[in-house]
């Protein structure tokens, strides 16, 4: 449900060092294992660490052995924490007639968990260091930051944000690159604290901290995509390309698919734009991100940017028509990894 994240959303960027996260993601596994299964709290808590040992460069051992012993030290709080409580409960009924209480085990559990609590905060160190897990496929392709265009739709709770809270919203994990106005308008980034036009060869800047974000302005986004997927769906954001698929509107859910590709050399889409090529409307592709090698910030709407060889770009389609249509224009699919973006919930 994400309520777990949105209470830990306010501490993660302070935990930068080990010292501070073990004893932080101990104490709050030891909680929640108080008041359900010790297997469900580790199983809870296993993603937000995972996500921290990523973004500080820690060592995940370092974070998830505390977390399981502290899991299984938590359960011993109250009766529902472990099901061995649970069973000698029931033994104690057939014995005595009466069970153990809900909080009967508290008093020596609490004792028990202050110990854990301190020899873990220093205990971590007496892990082996320099081991590493296994390389995902995600670590191997290693493709960067993703530059995507997204709007601010009615009712979204970006609306009368100012791109500082937005930013903040993020975790400063997203950068928003520049402010693109209604239609018609001209786009703005920061120019010595003021707004100016953003013009072909306008220095390189965030977008102005102040703006207000209105309804219908769109942002540009620049970061990782489980990044930027967190923060378009917390923020409501609409993302370019996500809407109806042209020539079949009706098309289920479960029929799109979100494909990662490389355009190649031969790919009639190098130097052409989005728009120009007619990606959406003749071969049924939204391009949702980009993601180019090097410092250059991309602001360009999407539609507009032209493609280079070696881009990495998201596209969403019809998963039967896919294959072909890649082929068609020469992009090179790589293999399958856990790019959720454009998908939606289910």
């Amino acid at each position: 449900s994400g309520a777990v994240e949105t209470l830990m959303r306010p501490v993660t960027p302070r935990l930068r060092t080990v010292a501070i996260q073990v004893p932080v993601l101990v104490g709050a596994t030891m909680l929640l294992s108080m008041v359900t299964k010790n297997v469900g709290a580790l199983a809870i808590m296993m993603p937000v660490a995972l996500q921290i040992a990523r973004r500080t460069g820690t060592p995940p051992a370092a974070l998830l052995m505390p977390m399981a012993t502290a899991a299984m030290v938590g359960g011993v709080v109250t009766l529902v924490g472990t099901a061995p409580n649970i069973i000698m409960s029931r033994v104690r009924e057939e014995l005595t007639g009466k069970p153990f209480g809900m909080f009967d085990y508290t008093p020596v559990g609490l004792g028990i968990c202050a110990m854990t609590l301190l020899y873990l905060t220093v205990g971590w160190r007496l892990l082996p260091g320099g081991r590493k897990g296994v390389s995902s496929m995600e670590a191997a392709f290693n493709m960067g930051h993703y530059t995507l265009e997204a709007r601010v739709p009615e009712g979204a709770e970006a609306v009368g944000m100012t791109v500082a809270m937005l930013t903040a919203l993020g975790e400063d994990e997203v950068q928003i690159s520049a402010i693109l106005p209604r239609r018609g308008e001209e786009s703005l980034i920061a120019d010595g604290g003021g707004i100016a036009a953003l013009a072909a060869d306008a220095s390189v800047g965030l977008a102005n901290p102040n703006h207000c974000l209105a309804v219908g302005e769109g942002v540009m986004l620049r970061g990782e995509a489980a990044e930027l997927e967190r923060l378009v769906a917390v923020a409501g954001l609409m993302l370019a390309g996500a809407g109806p698929v042209i020539g079949a509107p009706d098309t289920d859910a479960d029929d799109l698919r979100v494909v990662e590709g490389v355009v190649t050399g031969d790919s009639p889409l190098v130097g052409r734009t989005p728009a120009a090529m007619t990606l959406r409307t003749r071969h049924g592709f939204s391009l949702l991100a980009i993601s180019r090698r090097g410092k250059e910030q991309l602001r360009d709407r999407i539609a507009q940017m032209r493609l280079r060889v070696g881009d990495v770009v998201l596209l969403r389609g019809i998963a039967a028509t896919m294959p072909d249509k890649l082929g068609e224009l020469r992009i090179l699919p790589l293999a399958e990894r856990a790019v959720a973006l454009g998908r939606g919930k289910r």
